[in-house]
Order: structure tokens, then C-alpha cells, then sequence
């Protein structure tokens, strides 16, 4: 089974700046085709939970009280890419609007609740290393995009059975024509004529006297 990323709060773990969680029933439908592997960016870049609040501006962020985290969170986005490529992860899930998984749009680092386009760090990160990011929005569609994936290799497969099928069908045909003409060649040119003289419509022959005794003319009527 192939391995996903996915923001640990959507799981339900409580690792949110607040002490929180966003976890999400869609999940259970996505651990049926994924081995799921949960990932907080930022608290393995080293913030404590709970934490702070922060938001991206420009290349940094810091937090409310205006201290720089930028180090954290790039750390964050390090040990993401870095698991990923042990793992041989090509897709991740994350949470929309957080200043490291934000994957359309984050806060506008002025800490007034409005949001604007752009990436979380960790989310950047991956993407530029050819990784595809998710939001938790897209799951649906992502999922639905699964199915029509497993259908389509389905329908494929089938077709390839069917044209295996029909290949060994005519194979076996041509095979037992070539038998066929094999005894046509085996049998005689031609059936063995009957003896002379047994042909329908042929005269019989006349039979003569045995030996030794003597042929008797018959006698002239008088």
C-alpha cells in the first residue's frame, strides 16, 4: 500500500498552536487506500504545543508577540521533505491556511483573521521537490480522482485479458487446422480399386469344366 503525508491534526492529533485538533471523518475512507503517515511540521521544527500564533510574511514569520520562527518552520519543512523521501511519499495532505501547510492561501501576517494566496512553508517545500499538495478541502475530489484511476486500470486490464483470450482462441483455431490438414495429407491418394471383373455392370466371366473331366457339348435339337 502506498504511504500519504498528512497534517497530524487532521487525525485528530492535538498539535495546533492552540492545543487542538481538525480531525476529519473523510480520513477513514483515505486509510483504506493509503498507509497514512501523520506529520506536524511544526512541532518537529521544535515549537512547543500549545504555542504562540503565527503567520508568514514575505520569507519569515513570527508569531503575534513578534518573535522570529522562521528557523523552526523551515526546519519543519526540512524533516517533511526528508521523510518523504525515505518513504517514497509523492503525495501529502495538509492544512489549508496554517503558515506551514497552507496550500492556496494563509494568513496575511497582520494577525487581523483575513486570508490571502500563497503557500505554507513546508507545503513550498514539497512542491518544489515534485511532491503533489493537497488541502483538506480537496480530499473528495482527490479520492474521486483515485477511483477513476482504479477503474481505468481496470477497464485496461480487462481489455488486455480479453485480447489474451481471443489471441489463445485463435491460436488453438489455427493450430487445429493445421492438424486437420495434417490427416488430409496421411490418408491415401486413392481407394483401393475392386477386383477385375467385380465392377457393377461388368460381365461375369464363364466358368470352365475342373480337370479331368470332359466337356459335353449339348445336343443339337432334332
Amino acid at each position: 500500500m502506498k504511504k500519504i503525508l498528512v497534517s497530524a491534526c487532521l487525525l485528530g492529533e492535538t498539535c495546533r498552536y492552540d492545543g487542538g485538533s481538525n480531525p476529519l471523518p473523510v480520513m477513514e475512507e483515505l486509510r483504506r487506500r493509503y498507509d497514512i503517515i501523520p506529520f506536524c511540521p511544526e512541532t518537529e521544527g521544535g515549537l512547543p504545543t500549545p504555542r504562540d500564533p503565527a503567520e508568514r510574511k514575505g520569507n519569515s514569520i513570527k508569531t503575534k508577540a513578534g518573535k522570529n520562527v522562521t528557523k523552526e518552520y523551515e526546519l519543519g519543512a526540512e524533516k517533511a521533505l526528508r521523510l518523504c523521501r525515505y518513504l517514497g511519499i509523492e503525495v501529502a495532505i495538509l492544512k489549508e491556511n496554517s503558515p506551514s501547510c497552507g496550500v492556496h492561501q494563509i494568513h496575511n501576517g497582520r494577525f487581523d483573521g483575513r486570508l490571502i494566496p500563497g503557500k505554507g512553508v513546508t507545503t513550498a517545500l514539497l512542491e518544489r521537490n515534485g511532491i503533489k499538495v493537497y488541502s483538506e478541502h480537496e480530499i473528495p475530489d482527490f479520492l474521486e480522482s483515485l477511483l477513476l484511476e482504479e477503474r481505468k486500470k481496470e477497464e485496461i486490464r480487462r481489455q488486455k485479458e480479453e485480447a489474451k483470450k481471443k489471441e489463445a482462441e485463435e491460436k488453438a483455431a489455427k493450430e487445429a487446422e493445421i492438424q486437420k490438414a495434417k490427416k488430409e495429407e496421411e490418408r491415401p491418394f486413392a481407394k483401393k480399386e475392386k477386383p477385375f471383373g467385380a465392377k457393377k455392370g461388368f460381365p461375369k466371366r464363364k466358368s470352365f469344366p475342373s480337370k479331368g473331366k470332359p466337356f459335353r457339348k449339348k445336343k443339337d435339337k432334332e
